[in-house]
This record gives structure tokens, C-alpha cells and sequence, in this order.
């Protein structure tokens, strides 16, 4: 098997948020969120590659992404490229603020 490094980038999700502010939590609230994210892979090829990190972030984000079944969210393969031995795995997300879905504000 080979090891790939698989760049995704994911969109509509709902996601429960809470913020610190002088370093009290403030309530949560539904916000709208994509984001970018890596993963290394072993896989036979480079489509095998894409598929397993997808279905790996997927499973990853299943319990935090609050979508209803009419707002699926997305998730996009960005690069794929075969890495190097020493390449560690990277986990986490890097989020970032989307409109809400028809214009509304977060429900």
C-alpha cells in the first residue's frame, strides 16, 4: 500500500458553537461553518485515496455536524499527492464562517 496526503475542503455544515470571551464560555448557538483539512492515507491509488479520506472525515464530523436530512453538508477533495514516509497523519479541522443556507440567519 502506499501512504497519500489528501487535502479536503468541507461546506454547510451546521455546527454547534460556543465562544470564550474573557474567558467565560458564552451560550452556543447553531452556526454555519465550513472547512479545510488533511489527512494521510494508505491506499493502492490516488481515487482509493480521496474516497477513504472523505468517508474518514465524514465519520470524524458525524456526531458534531447538525445538518437536517434536507441540508447536506459537502465534503470536497482539493489535492491528492503520494507522501513521504516521514509525513505524520494531521488531524483537526480549520473552520471557517459560511452564509446560512437561503439567506436566513441560523435556526
Amino acid at each position: 500500500m502506499r501512504r497519500f496526503a489528501v487535502w479536503l475542503q468541507g461546506e454547510g455544515c451546521r455546527v454547534l458553537m460556543g465562544r470564550r470571551r474573557w474567558g467565560f464560555l458564552s451560550p452556543r448557538k447553531e452556526e454555519w461553518l465550513g472547512f479545510y483539512t488533511m489527512r494521510v492515507v494508505q491506499a493502492s491509488c490516488p481515487e482509493d485515496a480521496a474516497r477513504e479520506a472523505v468517508d474518514m472525515v465524514r465519520r470524524e464530523l458525524s456526531e458534531l455536524v447538525r445538518n437536517r436530512i434536507d441540508e447536506p453538508w459537502q465534503v470536497r477533495v482539493e489535492k491528492v499527492e503520494e507522501a513521504a514516509a516521514d509525513v505524520c497523519p494531521q488531524l483537526g479541522f480549520s473552520w471557517f464562517p459560511e452564509e446560512p443556507k437561503g439567506g436566513s440567519g441560523s435556526s
